[in-house]
C-alpha cells in the first residue's frame, strides 16, 4: 500500500511528493550533518565533501575568470596611476649638451663634414668613449669626490620606490642607481651628446651635470696627452739616437785632432802638396839657370857650384816631404784617410739629426691635429619645475603595455583551446 502510494504520488501523513524534488548525493562529515535537518531544495553553495571555507577563493576565482581584463589591465594601470598622480616624489631634470671636435675638424675638414653630414664633429668613436666614461666606476668615484651622490639620492622626501634603496650601498648598487638617475646620449648625426642628470633637487641636478661635464673635459684631457706622449715617443727616441751619435762623431774629431796634433789634415795635406809643387817649380828654374852657366862657365866655377848646391838642397827636400805625405804610418795621408771618414760620419750624424728633428714636429702636428676636445654646446640648467615623473604619460605606456601582454596572452590561450578542441 505504502509502496504503490509512493509510486503513485498519492498523499498520506508520511508520503512526500516527488514533483519538484532533486536528488540530493550523499553527504559525510561536517557538509551531512549541515545538511540534515534543511528544508529540500536548498543549496548551501559549496559541493558536497567540500568545506565552507574554500568558499571565498572559488567565488573569487570565479570573478577573476569573469572579469580578466579588469584584474590584468585596469586594476594595476589604477595603481599606477595612484602612485604616480600623488604618491611618486617629484624630479627635477638638469639638461647639458655638449660636442666632441678634433684639431683637424676645426681647420681643414668642414667642407667633407659638411658633406657627410657632421660639419665640425668628431668621430663617433670618442663620443662613444666620453659616454662611458661617464657612466663609469671611475667617474663616479670623481662625482662622489665633490659631492655627496648618496644623500643626493637618498633624500628624506623622496618616495621608497624611486629613491636609493640602500643608506651605505655597494659601488655596483650605486652605480646601477646612478646610471638609472643619468643619462648621455649621442646625436649620430649632428654629433650632439645630450647630458640629464635627475634628483629631487634642481640645484643638485645642475650641480651633478656641471660636475660630470667637468670630469668629461678632464678626461679628455688626460687622453690628449697620453696620445700625444705615445705618438711622440718614438720619435723622441729617433732624436735621442741621433744626438747621441753626433755627440760620439765630434767627440772622436776632437780626440782626433788633439792625438794628430792637426787642427784640419786635409788642409795640412793641401799646403804640404803645395810646398812640394813650389820646390818642384824652383828646382826646376834653379836647373835651367845651371845649364846657362854651363854653357858660359867652366864646371868647377862658383856660380855653377852654387846652383848645383842649391837644386840638391831643394831635392832634398822635395823627398822629404813626399816621405812624409806617403808615410804609411804617420803620413799626412793616412791622417787625411782618418779626418776625412770622421768628418764624412759628423756630416751624416747632423743630416739624421736635422731628419730626426722635422720628423718630430711632424709627429708633433699630427699629434695636434689628431687631439679631441669637448666643446660645450648648452651649459647645464636651473630647472624650474618638475619633468618626472610625468603621470599621464606614464599611466597611459602601463596601460598601453598590459593591453598589449593581455592581447597576445589572449590569442595564445584561444590558439592552445582550439588546437585542443
Amino acid at each position: 500500500m505504502g509502496t504503490a502510494d509512493a509510486r503513485t504520488g498519492g498523499a498520506g501523513p508520511h508520503r512526500i511528493p516527488l514533483k519538484g524534488l532533486r536528488a540530493q548525493p550523499a553527504m559525510s562529515g561536517a557538509a551531512g550533518r549541515l545538511s540534515r535537518g534543511r528544508p529540500p531544495g536548498i543549496d548551501l553553495g559549496f559541493p558536497a565533501g567540500t568545506m565552507a571555507a574554500d568558499t571565498p577563493r572559488r567565488r573569487l576565482g570565479a570573478i577573476l575568470r569573469q572579469y580578466p581584463y579588469t584584474f590584468a589591465v585596469i586594476l594595476p594601470t589604477l595603481l599606477a596611476a595612484l602612485y604616480l598622480f600623488f604618491y611618486a616624489t617629484p624630479q627635477y631634470i638638469s639638461e647639458a649638451r655638449f660636442q666632441i671636435k678634433t684639431q683637424s675638424s676645426m681647420t681643414g675638414t668642414l667642407g667633407m663634414d659638411m658633406l657627410s653630414g657632421r660639419a665640425g664633429i668628431g668621430s663617433s668613436e670618442s663620443e662613444n668613449a666620453v659616454r662611458d666614461h661617464l657612466l663609469s666606476h671611475d667617474a663616479l668615484r670623481a662625482v662622489r669626490e665633490r659631492m655627496d651622490l648618496v644623500a643626493v639620492f637618498r633624500p628624506p622626501q623622496a618616495d621608497i620606490y624611486s629613491r636609493l634603496w640602500w643608506s651605505n650601498p655597494t659601488a655596483e648598487r650605486l652605480l646601477d642607481h646612478f646610471r638609472h638617475q643619468v643619462r648621455v646620449v649621442p646625436d649620430a648625426y649632428t654629433g650632439i651628446v645630450t647630458l640629464t642628470a635627475r634628483t629631487y633637487s634642481p640645484g643638485e641636478s645642475q650641480a651633478l651635470a656641471n660636475n660630470l661635464l667637468e670630469i668629461g673635459e678632464q678626461w679628455v684631457t688626460r687622453v690628449n696627452q697620453r696620445m700625444l706622449d705615445e705618438t711622440l715617443r718614438a720619435s723622441r727616441e729617433v732624436v735621442e739616437r741621433a744626438e747621441r751619435r753626433v755627440t760620439e762623431v765630434a767627440a772622436a774629431v776632437t780626440q782626433f785632432r788633439q792625438r794628430e796634433l792637426a787642427l784640419n789634415p786635409t788642409r795640412s795635406a793641401e799646403m804640404a802638396v803645395g810646398t812640394i809643387g813650389g820646390l818642384e817649380s824652383e828646382a826646376t828654374r834653379l836647373r835651367s839657370e845651371l845649364q846657362q852657366a854651363q854653357a858660359f862657365t867652366r864646371p868647377d866655377a862658383p856660380l855653377v857650384q852654387n846652383l848645383r848646391s842649391r837644386i840638391a838642397a831643394i831635392e832634398t827636400q822635395i823627398r822629404e816631404e813626399r816621405a812624409r805625405l806617403s808615410n804609411a804610418d804617420q803620413g799626412v795621408t793616412q791622417q787625411v784617410a782618418g779626418f776625412e771618414r770622421l768628418v764624412l760620419e759628423q756630416d751624416l750624424a747632423n743630416r739624421g739629426l736635422a731628419a730626426a728633428m722635422a720628423g718630430l714636429e711632424t709627429a708633433t702636428a699630427n699629434a695636434q691635429r689628431q687631439q679631441i676636445f669637448l666643446q660645450r654646446v648648452v651649459e647645464p640648467n636651473y630647472a624650474e619645475r618638475s619633468l618626472y615623473p610625468k603621470p599621464v604619460l606614464f599611466t597611459g605606456y602601463v596601460f598601453a603595455g598590459l593591453s598589449l601582454v593581455y592581447g597576445l596572452l589572449w590569442l595564445l590561450v584561444a590558439g592552445v583551446r582550439e588546437h585542443a578542441s
